[in-house]
């Protein structure tokens, strides 16, 4: 039977394969669009090939990344061993030197991640979110216009507004020389595992 393992965006389930353990995906509705999600399975599947340790895709008896399920894409990746480092509504465990060594570990598989994923040679039209000037800070950002709380104040709109203008300032005036690509923009600690 699937064990659930975690409802946020994605219904994540823990199922049995006849060829071993997987994690089963049921995508929110409407959150990304099935060629958003194979484009995410073909970049994590270039990865592993590259030699990073992240769950690899695996293909429906079609052949096909994903499915669907209800009003829900599903896709199925390979189970990678280990544990979340922490939860997002938890204090990070351990000591703060311990802490500090952690977050530099993550800070080097970033990066790892990040020089991998330079070496690809992913098509032009890859569809993933663009979290540029536009997509932060824009008029639409994919977020949502964060500016239009209704629990800030004119003085916090105010400054809000001050600081996004800077923002696109420093952000525009830095794309020329800057290093822009493909990131993993949800590095959270319930998806990054530690075994050992």
């Amino acid at each position: 039977s699937p064990r659930l393992i975690k409802m946020r965006e994605n219904i994540v389930y823990e199922v049995q394969l006849p060829s071993g353990r997987a994690a089963l995906r049921l995508h929110r509705p409407g959150y990304q669009s099935a060629s958003g999600i194979e484009a995410e399975l073909i970049w994590t599947r270039d990865l592993a090939n590259g030699g990073l340790h992240v769950p690899l895709p695996i293909a429906t008896l079609s052949g096909a990344l994903t499915t669907t399920a209800g009003d829900r894409t599903a896709s199925c990746v390979s189970w990678v061993l280990g544990d979340p480092i922490g939860a997002a509504e938890l204090p990070l465990a351990g000591s703060e030197p311990e802490q500090a060594a952690l977050m530099e570990r993550v800070g080097r598989l970033a990066a790892q991640l990040h020089d991998a994923t330079d070496a690809l040679r992913l098509p032009e039209s890859f569809p993933r979110p663009h979290w540029d000037t536009e997509g932060y800070l824009g008029d639409t950002p994919l977020w949502g216009p964060f500016w239009t709380n209704p629990a800030f104040s004119k003085d916090d709109l105010a400054l809000i507004e001050e600081a996004r203008a800077k923002a696109r300032r420093l952000l525009t005036d830095l794309r020329p020389t800057a290093d822009w690509g493909l990131i993993h923009a949800d590095m959270l600690r319930e998806n990054i595992l530690a075994q050992g």
